[in-house]
């Protein structure tokens, strides 16, 4: 009898995990999530403009630092902007508080930051760190780091709350909205997305 007992408690609990899982997945991708994070970036990338930093010092080190973004469903955000030499390096991760991050999330994410802060995918360095956190950087020279700060991203997170209002999009459907060009300038997205 314990021979079947055991085994059925394993397949049980690996039956839990991928429900809890799909339900957390399903939160994660959730057009409110978006919505959520879209209007975060803008307070993200201002505390990251008034803090930018000249060493290693001043880094953010909890959620509670400014420069940082838990959602409601435990997606954590941090942004940093360091001053190297005459460049600027902004650096933002994405990570599932306390979870090894999918790919699909991590990198979905990031390229969602992206284009609201306006960055062109190509200007992007994608790398996984520890406990599969996705990080972003792109570097910007004084007078990009300039028009950069001028950028209105708080408007372009409430077009893209307008976009997304009154359709109910699939996690894929969002995807392919990252394809559309970021700004008048960005001439480099050349995939087209018919809807």
């Amino acid at each position: 009898m314990w021979v079947w007992v055991f085994p059925g408690f394993v397949v049980a609990a690996i039956f839990l995990w991928i429900v809890s899982r799909i339900c957390a997945y399903r939160r994660f991708f959730a057009d409110g999530h978006f919505l959520e994070v879209s209007q975060g970036v803008p307070r993200l990338k201002a505390a990251a403009l008034d803090r930018i930093i000249a060493t290693n010092e001043d880094q953010a080190l909890s959620p509670a630092d400014p420069r940082a973004l838990v959602t409601s469903a435990g997606l954590a955000f941090f942004y940093t902007i360091h001053h190297v030499e005459n460049r600027f390096v902004h650096h933002y991760s994405v990570s599932e508080a306390g979870r090894i991050t999918a790919a699909a999330l991590g990198e979905t994410y990031a390229l969602f930051v992206a284009k609201l802060l306006g960055v062109p995918f190509e200007a992007l360095k994608l790398e996984m760190g520890q406990s599969a956190i996705r990080h972003a950087e792109f570097i910007l020279s004084g007078a990009e780091q300039s028009e950069f700060a001028a950028l209105n991203t708080l408007a372009r997170s409430r077009q893209a709350d307008k976009t997304q209002k009154g359709r109910r999009q699939s996690a894929l459907f969002a995807s392919l909205a990252f394809y559309e060009p970021v700004h008048p300038f960005d001439n480099c997205s050349k995939v087209s997305v018919s809807m």
